[in-house]
């Protein structure tokens, strides 16, 4: 592979020629932590590259725990240990630990990278990443018995300190806090037979309409009931909320004259949607991946700040750019690539700034990456796995369609987004966009105060209340997904004159009233 040195390289080159200097490894949470990406796989040629100071190293991709990569993969390296280079081998197995710089990932001796027969500490970690949530289940084992009594116990004692997933699993009563109190629900659990935790993954196919749940005597249906008659009803604006739990619908409520059949425009809810293509295009191979910068999607272009800014500022509001087509007439959807990237700007990238029109650079970067608009795109790789096809979505320039808002879905169709980034982004038996993608795009990627109930966060295109993550959408369209309890909740609202006051109360009843009804 003939590579092209860029700023970023030069950096790493003048940094590794100075003698390796590592701190001792981190723990197995705090390598993951710190990693862009964590895979396993086997080594299948190292090549010698760069005045003899970097090695290329082509790795078969065993099985990724974090970070968006392909099946084959090549990483850097130093050359030897002395600048920190990893001695890797042709034809043994490795668990890598990497970072991006530029469009390369880098891996060295200083951190948790080994052979993969040697990292049996860091598999149990990163395994148990991906462990169902089983409330007595302290162990992990999926069963609940005597084991995890002691298990508890000798956490309550100070010997053996549960973290994580086996923390959450003790944590019964969901105080944040494991005592005396979860040890008697735990023995509760194992008296009554309630051994086996239901770790059967079974996602629904989102291609089929949604089913309705028959059985609602395992939560309190009548609560619920007089929430949507009493309290969601008499909002001005709202016109229609669905809730999904396990996959089928409990509840469902139309309002002034709204149904299930409205077809509306969801806003800034599209920008969810926006994400999870840019993801499933990064993983065809068929755009860079979300930390190279600008400049690379658009290299016919001779401007100077795309050069400073990666996709994944772009995903995450926080580019620099100023909203330069929020006005009408000039929208941004209508503006040209090259307005759009020759924006005003702030000095660089990394504060939050919500903008529309930097958020439809990502439809651009679609178009130029796939040849396809958006709405093209989707109508391929996502719509039709969720039951739809061929939706109305305002179009601009060169037809490409808005990566801001505008695209046209009923409540039924638009939440079957979240309920698909509930099931690993599967819809049935396909995977459409891996669990890593979306793990990522609904983790912490900026603060920020431009939240609902405050401060809160913000990943990739969705935000990140204090719990589960949400797609808001003007004047009160939201997808509200919490993960712990396997629970979607959708909402379409009336725009006009829909106040801030109506969204603080409608995502209050649904945050404070209806989820806590599914703990």
């Amino acid at each position: 592979m003939k590579m092209l040195l860029n700023i970023s390289i030069i950096t790493v080159l003048l940094s590794v020629i100075w003698p390796c200097d590592c701190a001792p490894p981190p723990y197995p949470e705090d390598a993951y932590e710190m990693a862009d990406v964590v895979f396993s796989g086997e080594v299948t040629n190292v090549i010698e590259d760069w005045n003899n100071l970097i090695k290329e190293v082509s790795i078969d991709v065993y099985d990724v725990w974090k970070g968006s990569i392909g099946s084959q993969i090549i990483i850097l390296t130093g050359i030897d240990d002395g600048i920190c280079g990893y001695n890797f081998q042709i034809n043994e197995e490795y668990l890598i630990y990497g970072n991006y710089s530029g469009d390369y990932i880098w891996t060295n001796i200083c951190t948790r990278t080994n052979l993969l027969e040697n990292s049996e500490e860091d598999l149990e970690y990163l395994n148990s990443l991906n462990s169902s949530q089983c409330a007595g289940d302290a162990n992990l084992d999926s069963i609940i018995d005597i084991l995890d009594i002691i298990t508890m116990v000798n956490h309550i004692l100070g010997n053996e300190i549960l973290v994580d997933q086996s923390f959450e699993n003790a944590d019964i009563d969901g105080d944040e806090i494991i005592n005396i109190l979860d040890v008697i629900l735990l023995v509760g659990l194992v008296l009554d037979g309630n051994s086996d935790c239901d770790t059967d993954f079974n996602p629904i196919d989102l291609s089929l309409d949604w089913e309705f749940q028959e059985d609602l005597s395992y939560f309190d249906s009548e609560a619920l009931d007089n929430i949507m008659n009493l309290e969601i009803s008499q909002l001005d604006n709202i016109r229609g909320l669905i809730v999904i739990h396990n996959g089928k619908i409990v509840s469902e409520g139309y309002y002034y004259g709204s149904s299930m059949d409205e077809i509306y425009n969801i806003y800034s809810v599209t920008k969810s949607y926006v994400a999870t293509l840019i993801g499933q295009a990064i993983e065809q191979e068929l755009i860079n991946n979300q930390y190279s910068t600008l400049d690379s999607f658009f290299p016919e272009y001779d401007i100077n700040y795309p050069e400073y800014v990666q996709l994944d500022d772009l995903l995450s509001m926080s580019s620099g750019y100023f909203d330069g087509y929020s006005d009408p007439p000039e929208f941004w959807y209508l503006a040209t690539t090259e307005e759009l990237l020759g924006m005003s700007h702030q000095d660089g990238p990394g504060a939050f700034f919500y903008n529309n029109s930097a958020c439809h650079i990502h439809s651009h970067i679609l178009y130029h990456g796939t040849g396809m608009t958006p709405k093209e795109f989707a109508n391929i790789n996502l719509f039709p796995y969720l039951g739809f096809n061929n939706p109305d979505w305002n179009a601009g320039y060169n037809d490409i369609n808005d990566g801001a808002a505008s695209l046209m879905l009923n409540l039924r169709e638009m939440v079957k987004l979240g309920q698909l980034y509930l099931q690993d982004g599967y819809s049935g038996d396909n995977q459409i966009i891996s669990s890593d993608w979306l793990n990522e795009a609904t983790s912490l990627q900026v603060e920020n105060s431009w939240n609902w109930n405050g401060d809160g966060g913000y990943g990739y295109l969705w935000w990140l209340p204090e719990r589960g993550y949400l797609a808001w959408g003007l004047g009160g369209q939201y997808i509200v997904v919490i993960p712990e309890l396997n629970l979607v909740i959708g909402t379409h609202s009336w725009v006009n004159d829909a106040t801030s006051n109506y969204q603080v109360q409608l995502t209050g009843i649904i945050y404070n009233q209806i989820v806590p009804l599914f703990e």
